[in-house]
């Protein structure tokens, strides 16, 4: 998870993501505030990242991918598999 989670994010953004687990670890910041800075940092990034995530909470405290960001990570996709193969077929698909 952290190799993925490394390969997603800046340099300063995967520094400051260890920087809020030792907080966690060394009891100086709540699961709550965990929750809000990691779920605020994972936004627009790729659901698994949040998913993955999951797997160190509590099931109460469990992020749930929103909506929006499980649909750009779908454009994404879409538009890195037939960009360079076909480059019509994004524009002609959303028109």
């Amino acid at each position: 998870y952290l190799h993925e989670l490394e390969a997603n994010l800046t340099h300063a953004k995967f520094s400051e993501f260890l920087a809020i687990l030792e907080d966690f670890k060394y009891n100086r910041l709540s699961t709550e505030v965990v929750v809000q800075r990691v779920q605020a940092m994972l936004s627009g990034k790729p659901p698994s990242l949040v998913t993955g995530f999951n797997i160190f909470l509590p099931i109460d405290y469990h992020i749930k991918p929103q909506r929006f960001d499980v649909a750009m990570s779908l454009v994404k996709k879409i538009r890195k598999r037939f960009e360079a193969t076909d480059p019509g077929v994004l524009s002609s698909f959303v028109d």
